[in-house]
């Protein structure tokens, strides 16, 4: 895009003699390469969160004592919005949303029961979604802020 600057004569009289003032100033949009720069940035934020808060969640439920056989432990998966989930066994799609987002959880059908408990459950509510996600939202800040950061 160019921007063309033409100084009228009310501006351009020096003395009695006018001066020819124009100026051509050349901007260069570099929008499309920020914008592809930040969905990149985004997006590998929002994987890192991901990846972060699987570990935490698989390491909250194993300190809780809810393993027992490990396969509820070994569902938990993430997913960017709109992408599938991130495990071999996991067919499932996150919803796609207006904002980029991640989600994290399982398609074993029992765990609710261990996240907010049931009236037949001795142990009572025993939740490691919600702490992986709410624990350490400092660390996901820190995340985003680092990737972000480093779009030049």
């Amino acid at each position: 895009m160019t921007l063309k600057i033409l100084f009228g004569k009310i501006f351009s009289r020096i003395g009695n003699k006018m001066a020819n003032n124009d100026v051509d100033v050349t901007f260069t949009s570099h929008l499309g390469e920020f914008n592809t720069e930040f969905d990149a940035a985004v997006k590998k934020a929002l994987e890192e969160m991901g990846i972060e808060a699987e570990a935490h969640a698989k390491e909250i439920i194993t300190e809780k004592g809810a393993v027992d056989t490990g396969r509820l432990r070994n569902s938990i998966t993430w997913a960017v919005g709109g992408e599938k989930a991130n495990a071999s066994g996991y067919s499932g799609t996150a919803p796609k949303k207006d904002e980029p987002c991640v989600y994290i959880g399982t398609n074993v059908e029992y765990a609710p029961y261990i996240e907010f408990g049931s009236s037949r459950s001795k142990k009572g509510e025993r939740p490691f979604i919600r702490p992986a996600v709410e624990d350490f939202a400092d660390q996901y800040k820190e995340i985003a802020e680092r990737n972000l950061g480093e779009i030049k």
